[in-house]
């Protein structure tokens, strides 16, 4: 008899024990141990295997450093990333559903395309974080530092934002359903042709209305419809302020920031092409860690990166310098895909022909710059101050230039879409495109 009793609570207990939570045990070992050993070996990893989905799902990263770590496409769902450090990660099309990320930091990190659905982001510093086209529905935002974030056409349905800091954010074409923005900071954010309806909590504690709609340019959709998303209210009878937001589909618009990268219309120079690249070839520290001191990136890393470290290192260190480079050797390619270049002083500097394809030039200083026939598709542009620079013919198919500074700036046969984010904070249209005298290049889809 004492036998089937234990035979019993064994049974009972392995019932329970199937019942817990697959992320509890879901994730890939060989994976965690890799990332274990630093983010520059996960990144190396990553690296190899750039279209792998790597798991790991329900694991314990609280604390840990992942600053720039490669997360994209990675699932991280329950995972535990509390109090982590995630600053300029990628994290494009992760996984992060019902993961613990309060107090992380995810300053300037990308997360386009990313799910967290039911995240728990309480009190995280997101500011700078770019979460285009991502799905936060249910998500946890309490006090996070969302200033300059970017959640331009993302889902927002059910997101807790009480005392968040919202300042100078964009949140156009948003779909804020029911989203909670009690006590909430929206001093300055761009909430033009966002969604909210009569569920939606305004930073005032009230439901929002027809007055508060019109008053930010956003689009109050009767809840009978609500929850569809922003195409489906601009569809419907939505109330819209004056005119009616320009109809873009909001997949379109977040394949001209995630889709695959197009083929650079740039070669890619090598070392001894030319007394320049050979020259900079030899300036590398023999040290590992002085490597990385210098140039952010360790040698052995340099030949997988977009951009060529020696060119970004000389841009930014004296402008003067490149200039005389340039005028040097006219014909080098300038590969500066993907830098990070933010705030930077590059003032008169000579950019033209360059390829800053996906760059980060967010504050940067590119007053009188020479950007003629730049390629900047992608390239984030915000705050920018490009005051009296030459754009003639530059690339500008999905850049993003809220709140830049474009006065006097010669755009003259600039190339944007569907995908464009203006100075203002609008999307760009074939109309603005004539008045500008720039090529307005329609979707093929």
């Amino acid at each position: 008899m004492k036998s089937m009793k234990q035979f019993s609570f064994l049974l009972v207990l392995l019932f329970g024990i199937s019942l817990l939570p697959v992320t509890m045990f879901s994730y890939d070992k060989e994976h965690l141990d890799v990332l274990l050993k630093g983010v520059e070996a996960w990144n190396a990893l990553r690296k190899g295997e750039p279209e792998r989905r790597f798991d790991l799902s329900g694991a314990d990263l609280r604390g840990k450093n992942l600053k720039e770590v490669d997360f994209s496409n990675t699932d991280l769902t329950g995972a535990v990333l509390k109090g982590s450090d995630m600053s300029e990660a990628d994290l494009r099309r992760a996984s992060f559903d019902k993961a613990v990320l309060k107090g992380a930091l995810l300053y300037d990190a990308i997360l386009h395309d990313a799910s967290l659905q039911e995240a728990v982001l309480e009190e995280a510093g997101l500011d700078g974080a770019d979460f285009r086209a991502a799905v936060l529905d249910g998500a946890n935002l309490k006090q996070a530092d969302l200033a300059n974030s970017i959640l331009r056409e993302s889902s927002l349905k059910g997101a807790d934002f009480r005392s968040a800091n919202l300042r100078a954010s964009d949140l156009a074409g948003a779909d804020l359903d029911g989203a909670y923005l009690w006590r909430a900071v929206l001093d300055g954010a761009n909430l033009e042709g966002a969604v909210v309806t009569p569920l939606t909590v305004v930073e005032t504690g009230k439901y929002a209305d027809r007055e508060w709609a019109e008053k930010n340019q956003a689009l109050l959709v009767m809840t009978e419809i609500a929850g569809s998303g922003a195409m489906a209210a601009k569809n419907s009878n939505a109330v819209a302020p004056e005119k009616q937001v320009e109809e873009v589909s909001a997949e379109k618009s977040a394949a001209v920031f995630s889709g695959p990268a197009k083929e650079s219309t740039v070669s890619v120079a090598k070392s001894g092409d030319n007394d320049t690249s050979a020259a900079l070839e030899k300036s590398w520290p023999a040290n590992p860690v002085s490597q990385k001191i210098r140039f952010g990136v360790a040698r052995a890393e340099a030949a997988a990166l977009p951009y060529d470290v020696h060119q970004r290192e000389l841009l930014t260190e004296s402008v003067s310098r490149w200039n005389k480079m340039r005028k040097k050797n006219p014909d080098e390619p300038i590969r500066l895909s993907g830098a990070k270049l933010n705030g930077k002083v590059l003032e008169g500097a000579d950019l033209r022909n360059a390829d800053l394809s996906g760059a980060s030039l967010k504050r940067a200083d590119l007053v009188e710059a020479d950007m003629r026939g730049a390629d900047l598709a992608g390239a984030n542009l915000r705050q920018a101050d490009l005051t009296n620079a030459d754009l003639q013919g530059a690339n500008l198919q999905g850049a993003y230039l809220w709140m830049a500074n474009m006065s006097w700036a010669v755009l003259k046969g600039v190339i944007v879409d569907a995908g464009t984010v203006l100075e203002t904070g609008k999307k760009a249209t074939p109309e603005w495109a004539e008045k500008n005298d720039a090529v307005y290049r329609r979707s093929e889809n």
